[in-house]
């Protein structure tokens, strides 16, 4: 291993020798996730799987005991796609979508995310928009006859 880090410190010699500024930037070249973190991604579409994205509908998530968050809102094409977060060992996570006047399904989605040693990794959730004025309850009106 001494071998790789010789070169590397005669260059900073060479280059500190000739008055120039160095920086330095330190970063993890393999991934930028920790062992055990979440992400999730996904669509909210009209009527079912097939139908248009919906725009503008917000995506949160909640680990079990804490309230919501705001992980995501969905593009123009109804995709959205959470930032990296940092989950505990074996916690339940609920993931729902809110926003316009819709109702979804599914409702919502809840699990137990293990975290070590699955480590890092990506949920896909999809959410299917129903306008909510589909949805209008009929009750039978029953008319029977007097004596």
């Amino acid at each position: 291993m001494r071998r790789y880090w010789l070169p590397l410190i005669i260059s900073l010699l060479v280059v500190m020798g000739a008055g120039l500024p160095i920086w330095l930037t330190l970063a993890n070249a393999e991934s930028p996730q920790t062992p055990d973190s979440l992400q999730i991604i996904g669509h909210v579409r009209m009527f079912n799987e097939n139908g248009p994205g919906v725009p503008g509908i917000a995506i949160y998530w909640s680990l079990a005991g804490y309230p919501s968050e705001l992980a995501a809102t969905t593009d123009q094409n109804g995709y959205y796609a959470s930032e990296i977060r940092y989950i505990p060992v074996r916690e339940t996570i609920t993931v729902d979508a809110q926003g316009g006047k819709f109702f979804y399904q599914p409702m919502h989605y809840v699990w137990v995310h293990e975290g070590y040693p699955v480590g890092y990794s990506v949920e896909v959730l999809n959410f299917s928009a129903i306008p909510r004025t589909l949805y209008r309850i009929y009750l039978p009106v029953v008319v029977t006859a007097g004596d």
